[in-house]
């Protein structure tokens, strides 16, 4: 996933000037996800009798085409924090194999969520300009932010 605010591990006032020992501008996390397919007629995709193209693309597209919603599992960005739930989301999948048991199922696709707790600078800290006012040590602050992503999944 890549969130819309990067956040940091630690960070220190070094001779004037704020720098952090680490940033996360993505991040990977185990996604537990639900994919529905809301116009498959239950079949494989790419299956099907249609002999003309255009009809095969429409049956195929409705039955390869669908949405996840899912949460990811994992740490609180960048704090190394432990906490179950990280990240909730929704995106649109396209997917092969939807409904058949005993087969190999995968699904791909892009979306959206929030990302829970990230770490980062607090308001005024900005990495590598020197600390506000006469702020000695970095204050951080934990925010919930945007985050868009990718994923793979499958099954067998």
């Amino acid at each position: 996933m890549k969130p819309k605010q990067t956040s940091v591990g630690e960070a220190a006032v070094v001779d004037g000037v704020v720098r952090s020992d680490s940033r996360a501008s993505q991040e990977a996390s185990l996604l537990v996800a639900r994919h529905f397919y809301p116009f498959s007629d239950k079949s494989r995709c790419g299956e099907g009798e249609e002999k003309e193209l255009g009809a095969k693309l429409a049956k195929n597209f409705g039955r390869c085409f669908g949405m996840m919603v899912g949460v990811g599992l994992g740490t609180a960005g960048g704090s190394g924090d432990s906490q179950l739930i990280n990240f909730a989301g929704i995106g649109l999948t396209i997917g092969g194999g939807v409904y058949k048991a005993g087969k190999t199922n995968w699904n791909f696709g892009v979306g959206v969520g929030r990302k829970f707790n990230a770490k980062v600078l607090g308001d005024g800290f900005k990495e590598g300009a020197p600390p506000p006012g006469t702020e000695t040590q970095v204050r951080y602050k934990t925010v919930d932010t945007e985050a868009k992503f990718i994923y793979f999944s499958t099954s067998w």
